[in-house]
């Protein structure tokens, strides 16, 4: 189905790329499902935002330990080199400071790329510094202001990685007072009258990370 030009520029469906890489990352001995399915995400390399999810849902990672296997099937080799290349051409560019900037600026925060990549904390946690701490001062309005829960789980996760990697951190967090609209989000989950929706968890959790990696030090070791 996937070969089909015209069906394949309608399946740009996060649930559907979610679900292969998974099929990838958990079904690594079997080796006909492995072909089918990187066959698949090969031909939708290039689709709407596929690459973006591809890597987003660790589909490198995966690939990466496949490759460290000898699978004695020349197709399905060539898949594996043919999807791993073209998501690398689209590293550097999906976890682009600019592109980052402008999400945050935007304050429409998706869980792209640049927010989970360990690369892009490490070379660009100095650049929070930038226009008198421009985007981490835009994190806050969006923890005061913005009634997106994804946005709101994206912002606290942001600020605890900076908080994480930056050598000052904590005194710059401090300084700008994040902690207190990072705490108050803590309260969305205490509702008695309806059940707590999955977003709001993912919200509180992430607000409670946050605030560990701002108040203990060495958090990464506690993990």
């Amino acid at each position: 189905m996937s070969f089909n030009k015209e069906v394949k520029e309608k399946l740009v469906d996060p649930k559907l790329i979610y679900n292969l890489c998974h099929i990838v990352k958990r079904c690594t001995n079997k080796v006909k499902v492995i072909r089918v399915t990187l066959a698949t995400l090969n031909n939708l390399l290039g689709v709407g935002k596929n690459n973006e999810l591809m890597y987003s849902y660790g589909l490198l990672t995966s690939l990466n330990l496949l490759k460290q296997k000898r699978w004695g099937d020349e197709e399905l080799e060539n898949d594996i080199k043919e999807v791993e290349q073209s998501l690398e051409k689209d590293v550097d560019e999906l976890t682009s400071w600019d592109r980052y900037k402008n999400e945050v600026l935007a304050q429409s925060l998706e869980w792209s790329p640049a927010h989970k990549s360990a690369k892009f904390w490490q070379e660009n946690s100095l650049k929070f510094e930038e226009e008198d701490y421009l985007v981490l001062r835009t994190l806050e309005a969006i923890l005061t202001s913005s009634n997106n829960l994804q946005v709101l789980a994206i912002a606290c996760w942001d600020i605890g990685e900076f908080v994480r990697v930056h050598p000052q951190g904590k005194r710059i967090c401090d300084r700008l007072q994040l902690k207190v609209p990072i705490m108050k989000l803590l309260s969305l989950g205490e509702s008695k009258d309806a059940p707590v929706s999955e977003e709001t968890q993912q919200v509180t959790k992430e607000a409670l990370t946050a605030l560990q990696k701002l108040m203990i030090t060495n958090w990464e070791y506690l993990q």
